[in-house]
C-alpha cells in the first residue's frame, strides 16, 4: 500500500502557488453567452403571451386598450 501512495504522491504535479487568482475567461464568456441567449427566449416567450402588456394598475395595459 504505502508503495503506490509513493508512487501517486511523485508522480502529481507539485502546487505553484501565485499571488494572484486564476479567473477562466472562456467560461465567463461561455456564462454571458447563455445568459443572454435564455434572456432573449424569455423575452420572447412572455411577448408570445403578451405578457408585457399586463398592468396592475386599473386603466392601465392591455385590457384597456380593449
Amino acid at each position: 500500500m504505502e508503495r503506490s501512495e509513493a508512487r501517486i504522491r511523485d508522480s502529481a504535479a507539485p502546487f505553484q502557488q501565485t499571488d494572484r487568482g486564476y479567473v477562466d475567461w472562456g467560461r465567463n464568456l461561455a456564462g454571458a453567452v447563455v445568459a443572454a441567449g435564455l434572456s432573449a427566449v424569455f423575452t420572447a416567450f412572455s411577448a408570445a403571451l403578451r405578457l408585457g402588456s399586463i398592468s396592475a394598475r386599473p386603466g392601465r395595459g392591455w385590457a384597456s386598450a380593449q
